[in-house]
Parts: structure tokens; sequence; C-alpha cells
């Protein structure tokens, strides 16, 4: 398989990622923290604007694989209201049907 050589560099720091974790395969959380180690790709600048940060990711990858029932445990909880126009919108077919509040459209 012909790579070009940013595919290939990428492809050898997320092995060299999984291999500082002790991981026999590659996951995607390597190759996450592969894309935050290069600090001027686009995608790392874009992730960071986003609070995304290699550090960070790399301390909730520990805790996760270290931890893993006590990861799971305490991830947060999805919440959700209990507001009238949440439960019309569940009704109407969920959060992003265009009909969905709109009265001129008909069910057929």
């Amino acid at each position: 398989m012909h790579l070009t050589r940013q595919a290939e560099r990428a492809l050898k720091t997320t092995f060299l990622e999984a291999k500082l974790y002790n991981s026999t395969a590659i996951s995607t959380a390597h190759l996450l923290l592969c894309i935050l180690r290069n600090e001027n790709d686009p995608t790392t600048k874009l992730l960071n604007k986003l609070k995304i940060d290699y550090e960070s990711v790399k301390d909730q990858y520990t805790a996760m694989i270290t931890n893993e029932d006590d990861y799971i445990e305490n991830l947060p909880k999805a919440e959700f209201n209990d507001d009238a126009s949440q439960e019309e919108g569940a009704r109407d077919g969920g959060f992003n049907n265009p009909t969905s509040g709109n009265k001129t459209n008909k069910k057929i």
C-alpha cells in the first residue's frame, strides 16, 4: 500500500502511542493522541479551541484503561428536561425533524 509521507508518519506515531500504553492494538484513542501531538496541524488547532488537548486526552485515556470500572461509573450522565416543547419534539419524530413544529406540513 502506498501512503503519503504524512500518513506514514501519522501511522508510525499512532503505533508509538499504542506502544506507550503497552497496547497490542492501535485504537482511535491512540490516533487522537497522535493528532494532538502535532501542534501545527489544523485539526489540533480546532480541537484546542474546543479545550481538547494532548494532556487532557492522555489523562482521560490513562484513567479509562487503569480504572475502567470506576471510569465508566463516573462518566457524565445525560440530562433531559421534561419541558412540554421537548415532549412535543419527541412525538413529532425527534430533534432534527424538519416537519416538527411546522404546522403547514401534513403527515401522511
